[in-house]
């Protein structure tokens, strides 16, 4: 178990243009997260609206508002699924880096930790809640 949290917290996920982009197993909880991200750094509001539940609230009017700024870096610091008794559901934790340090120059820029809550009622996982970037969906605060 430890092994994994420590294999998880090294896998990087670079959004930026200028950088690779790890690839995740495909229909993990993981995944979706990152798909969702990768279009939000498109500005594809229509593809990022489809990683969430539709009970969220959330749509591709809300996406909309809000954008990523360039630069931006996450890194996945952990995740954990369980079945339970109806929908499975999973908690994706991620590390968010913006740009270089203060006034432009080098250095650590800031980091923010976000966790992302999905459940796969389907075949699909899907982001339920009001996911970063969005702070509100519909006026239901996050």
């Amino acid at each position: 178990m430890v092994g994994a949290v420590i294999a998880l917290t090294v896998l990087v996920v670079w959004l930026s243009t200028s950088r690779s982009t790890t690839e995740l197993a495909v229909g993990s909880p993981e995944q979706t997260v990152q798909s969702y991200l990768q279009a939000l750094t498109r500005h594809d509001a229509v593809e990022a609206a489809r990683y969430l539940d539709p009970s969220s609230g959330c749509e591709v009017a809300d996406l909309e508002q809000d954008g990523l700024p360039e630069g931006l870096r996450v890194t996945l610091a952990d995740s954990t699924v369980a079945p339970g008794t109806g929908a499975p559901s999973a908690r994706v934790t991620v590390l968010v880096r913006f740009g270089d340090g203060p006034l432009g120059g080098s250095g650590p820029g800031t980091s923010e930790t976000h966790l992302f809550q999905l459940t796969r009622p389907g075949q699909q996982w899907l982001i339920s809640g009001t996911p970063w970037p969005l702070y509100a969906c519909k006026g239901v605060p996050k």
